[in-house]
């Protein structure tokens, strides 16, 4: 075995050769505030809140370690097969003689850290089932206070209350304000929206801001927000904010606007377009009431006309009734009549026939006459003179011979 001359080398302690390679680390600038690139791998969440992972390539791989301080502001979480971009310094662990990254701060490769962020935290909440569509409440169709959340000076507001007192002007508006941009800006929506739950009277809530970047409407995509947006008892429009923008809020929110101005049209009526409806529905009713008069007028016209005509009918069938009534009682009286009438008749033929000279003469008596008085008193004749006696058969001419005085 060949010998070592150690005579003038230094030899070092397993400790003093560390020390001196770290110092040799923290004195290289180009190990100091290094970026490097890579695929995480082995990633250890520790309860300290610390993590530990490996960053490799095809190559080699290099250990890493994010202390929690360095994470309390990251956005998004690390996974294992995620290409990322790491910035930190190289740090030698003396105990066990072990270099690694120490990350300051990372970001996605090819993917900007919020909206990295931003994914991970929609698929969590959507497996959650806080976007589920049985979970959203619906909106009155004619609210009667409606709340908003947002800074109360932004243009959002007036925007929102300019729309309100054109569309809409009978509804009441209660305001919440809340900061929407910045660090606390997360804690002052969530507090907003607690506050804005206290008062039962509120029927619908807006939420919402103007536009801006990824970073400035970064409040509502953070998951304390959309929680208590999904625990509110009273429905939520997230309005935040243009078009093409998306936020958490807007996919855990009852319903989702394109712009805090879009909200409040969304959440009322026009209130032209139901004045515009009211006086179509007064001219149908009116016409529809007037239609029903003309009918009834028609029918009533049909009924009076039957029911005059079956009254007259039944008071001419009642005096034809009657009429008849009348002339079988005046046939009646007329044949008692004609009857009592033909009873005094005979009673006077039997009497004019007592009475009649003829009958007598008939029974063999004769009238004695003096020219033309008949004679009753032989008083009134004298000897000689002529006398005519009347008998039933004829008549005799005598002269009167004597006379004789009872």
């Amino acid at each position: 075995m060949k010998s070592i001359n150690i005579t003038n080398t230094s030899i070092f302690t397993v400790y003093e050769l560390n020390r001196y390679i770290k110092n040799k680390f923290e004195n290289d600038d180009k190990l100091n505030n290094l970026f490097v690139k890579g695929e995480i791998s082995n990633l250890v969440n520790h309860s300290s809140g610390h993590s530990y992972f490996s960053l490799k390539d095809d190559k080699s791989q290099l250990r890493c370690v994010f202390f929690r301080n360095s994470k309390s502001h990251f956005k998004f979480d690390l996974k294992n097969g995620m290409k990322i971009i790491l910035e930190g310094s190289l740090e030698i662990y003396e105990p066990r003689g072990e270099y690694s990254l120490v990350v300051k701060d990372a970001q996605p490769d090819g993917l900007g850290s919020l909206h990295l962020a931003f994914i991970q935290l929609k698929e969590k909440l959507e497996k959650e089932g806080l976007f589920s569509v049985e979970h959203k409440k619906p909106f009155p169709k004619f609210p009667k206070e409606i709340g908003i959340i947002t800074s109360p000076t932004g243009a959002a507001l007036q925007d929102i209350l300019k729309v309100l007192r054109k569309r809409y002007p009978l509804v009441k508006v209660r305001i919440v304000p809340a900061l929407v941009q910045g660090e606390d800006s997360a804690n002052s929506i969530v507090e907003a929206i607690k506050v804005m739950n206290t008062h039962q009277e509120v029927d619908v809530i807006i939420l919402g801001r103007g536009g801006g970047s990824i970073e400035d409407l970064w409040s509502f995509n953070e998951e304390i927000v959309a929680r208590e947006i999904f625990k509110s008892n009273i429905p939520i429009i997230s309005a935040v904010g243009h078009e093409i923008d998306f936020t958490i809020s807007d996919f855990v929110a009852d319903k989702r606007a394109p712009t805090p101005s879009a909200a409040a049209e969304m959440i009322t009526p026009d209130i032209q377009e139901l004045y515009s409806q009211l006086n179509n529905i007064k001219i149908r009713s009116n016409r529809s009431i007037q239609n029903k008069i003309e009918l009834y007028k028609s029918n009533l016209k049909q009924v009076n006309v039957k029911s005059i005509s079956k009254k007259i009918i039944d008071i001419m069938n009642l005096k034809r009734r009657e009429l008849d009534d009348i002339k079988d009682i005046i046939e009646e009286i007329m044949l008692n009549n004609i009857k009592e009438k033909r009873k005094q008749l005979e009673i006077i033929n039997l009497k004019i026939k007592a009475l009649n000279p003829k009958s007598i003469l008939k029974r063999g008596y004769g009238i004695i006459m003096k020219g033309n008085e008949i004679l009753t008193n032989p008083s009134s004749l004298k000897k000689g003179e002529a006398i005519n006696i009347i008998l039933d058969s004829g008549k005799i001419e005598a002269e009167v011979k004597n006379i004789q005085n009872n």
